[in-house]
């Protein structure tokens, strides 16, 4: 555990750059810790929405840092720094900054899958103790009335940031999907429930809503987040991230799968080849050896014909005999093919 030595003056310029969740984290402590300092020091903190404004270059007022009171003798501030909130190192898209991934207050210019989503979810349910679902043709959304509006506001600054580095989303059979260029990812918010008490042997389980929201990201790298030390809303970059390194992941052991492919495939071609070219030289020794025996053969017929010339009597018959025979033997000559 580290400590680290800042001054009251330190601690307001900072909470007054970034979001007290996203500073917390850089910090290394609880937002809730950091800004119990900031009321143990009197430092005042932005109000709702402020980071909301300043997104959308709206104008904003910084409250002005009081004088320490009589009763805070030291100037240096002391926060230990804890080992918690560890992530990847954020992966930022063209002409994104920090405030891209921050959730708004209330829903600004929904995006036109939210718009949808959002009629989907004001249908009532069978029951009043059911969740709000969303339809099977959009988003996929279930949670309690009371939290309508948040999750809607949380799914909107996701397929914003989607859409933004430039991932395509579809829905299809009741299942909605990011696309990662090749890589799919299946995606969904819910409520977290838990079971209640059973009342008798045939009893429907009854479940409650706990308020605690969670995304999911199935299949490669899946992984759920939900609300706990940090809000769901202050873990979009953490989602982003995670979802771009696992597809870059993937996207590398396709890659190397290729590559060992075309080498296998590479390897294959050149056994064929060699392969090949040994049955053609087998095949042509033979072809070889087999005109060799046959030249000597007729080498053999040479001395039987010269014989037969001396002993013979020459008659028409053995002349048009001899004369087939000398024809014969030139035509099986192996050496006229050179």
């Amino acid at each position: 555990m580290k400590s680290l030595n800042l001054t009251r003056k330190e601690i307001y310029d900072l909470v007054w750059e970034k979001p007290v969740s996203h500073l917390a984290e850089e910090l290394g402590i609880k937002p809730s810790e950091l800004r119990g300092y900031c009321v143990k020091f009197e430092i005042p903190l932005p109000e709702q929405g402020h980071w909301s404004r300043v997104q959308f270059g709206k104008e904003v007022t910084k409250t002005p840092l009081p004088p320490a009171s009589v009763n805070e003798l030291s100037e240096e501030i002391v926060i230990e720094e804890k080992e918690i909130y560890k992530v990847d190192p954020p992966i930022m898209f063209p002409g994104e900054n920090e405030l891209s991934f921050k959730v708004p207050d209330r829903l600004i210019n929904p995006d036109p899958l939210i718009v949808v989503a959002e009629n989907g979810l004001k249908r009532t349910p069978w029951s009043k103790k059911d969740m709000h679902s969303t339809e099977t043709d959009q988003l996929p959304i279930r949670v309690s009335k009371s939290n309508i509006a948040r999750a809607l506001r949380i799914m909107d600054t996701l397929v914003k940031c989607w859409k933004r580095r430039g991932y395509e989303i579809t829905i299809q059979d009741g299942e909605a999907y990011v696309h990662l260029r090749k890589v799919r990812d299946r995606i969904s918010l819910r409520e977290i429930s838990k079971k209640l008490p059973k009342k008798g042997e045939y009893y429907v389980q009854e479940l409650e809503p706990t308020g605690q929201l969670a995304f999911r990201m199935d299949w490669w790298g899946g992984k759920e987040w939900k609300d706990g030390r940090l809000p769901l809303e202050d873990q979009i970059l953490a989602i982003l991230n995670h979802m771009e390194l696992s597809a870059r992941q993937l996207e590398r052991s396709w890659a190397e799968d290729a590559t060992k492919k075309e080498e296998q495939e590479a390897l294959q071609n050149q056994k064929a080849f060699l392969m090949k070219n040994q049955q053609a030289e087998e095949s042509a020794f033979k072809t070889l050896i087999e005109d060799a025996l046959r030249w000597k053969e007729l080498k053999v017929l040479d001395e039987y014909l010269a014989e037969l010339v001396g002993k013979q009597t020459h008659t028409s018959a053995f002349l048009e005999w001899l004369n087939w025979a000398k024809q014969k033997r030139i035509s099986e000559d192996p050496l006229l093919n050179f």
